[in-house]
């Protein structure tokens, strides 16, 4: 995506391919703007802090948490960020961070200045990386607020689902979910604000504030789609794949409208020869 923080925006591909495949995800919608995440992020820390609760941040361990220590490193240099412990609670997600700190060579300039200013990019006071199973349980004995990120990002498995089980019942935390959810997982149901769902098998009432910011997402919206695919227009068929199917309409009746010839939404099993 265009504007994403850390990483260099993506080039345009060559125009005039034979075929080209295009998702579909946000088909049908766009994103807020990039430079209002921060602080959309700072308003639900702080109303989350001021309750005595903690923010749960169900996040993807490539990319997504990086993404979110990045912004809240961006509050805290602001003196935006409240003093609490940051702890991201997944060995996948952290040994992703060290990558990303070793290929300083795919930064951004905005990452390349950061990196200039102090030499890191996800440095954060009170973060907390816990790596074994007993470190990830003592934070559910943990009473006082903090920001928690721990994977998966659509809530289906690992340690996310033990932080859930403790605190959607509690009206003081905050669910904050910063990517897409499939249709039929836990996050998505979270998210569409069902009252009740079941969690390692234990009807649980959500309690808790579920938010959503969705500009976290690594999927680009329509028009930041639409950007990439106008200036690389194919000779052949469009192809769009990976949206749900009121989404993936959506935006092939949008690239009708702008002129694409020839727009197919892909099936499974459906051969295409340039």
């Amino acid at each position: 995506r265009p504007e994403t923080p850390i990483l260099r925006d993506p080039e345009p591909f060559p125009g005039g391919a034979d075929a080209v495949i295009a998702e579909s995800t946000y088909g049908n919608k766009d994103h807020a703007p990039q430079s209002e995440l921060p602080e959309e992020l700072r308003k639900i820390i702080y109303r989350t802090i001021a309750r005595g609760g903690k923010v749960i941040i169900p996040s993807f361990a490539v990319g997504r948490t990086q993404a979110v220590l990045y912004a809240l490193r961006q509050l805290q240099t602001a003196g935006k960020l409240p003093e609490v412990p940051v702890y991201v609670d997944s060995p996948l997600a952290q040994g992703v961070t060290e990558v990303f700190k070793r290929h300083a060579e795919c930064y951004d300039e905005a990452a390349e200045h950061v990196l200039a200013d102090d030499g890191a990019l996800f440095a954060l006071q009170g973060f907390v990386a816990t790596r074994t199973k007993e470190d990830s349980q003592k934070l559910n004995e943990r009473r006082e607020p903090c920001i928690i990120i721990a994977a998966s990002g659509m809530c289906e498995a690992g340690r996310i689902l033990h932080h859930l089980r403790h605190n959607l019942a509690n009206d003081r935390h905050t669910i904050l979910m910063v990517g897409f959810q499939a249709e039929n997982t836990l996050g998505r149901r979270l998210i569409d604000g069902v009252k009740f769902v079941r969690v390692f098998g234990q009807e649980m009432q959500v309690r808790a504030e579920v938010v959503s910011l969705n500009g976290f997402s690594a999927h680009g919206g329509q028009s930041e789609m639409y950007a990439q695919l106008d200036r690389s227009r194919p000779h052949g068929p469009l192809f769009l794949v990976h949206g749900e199917s009121s989404r993936i309409e959506a935006w092939k009746q949008f690239l009708d409208g702008k002129g694409f010839p020839d727009v197919r939404i892909a099936g499974a099993g459906d051969e295409y020869k340039c």
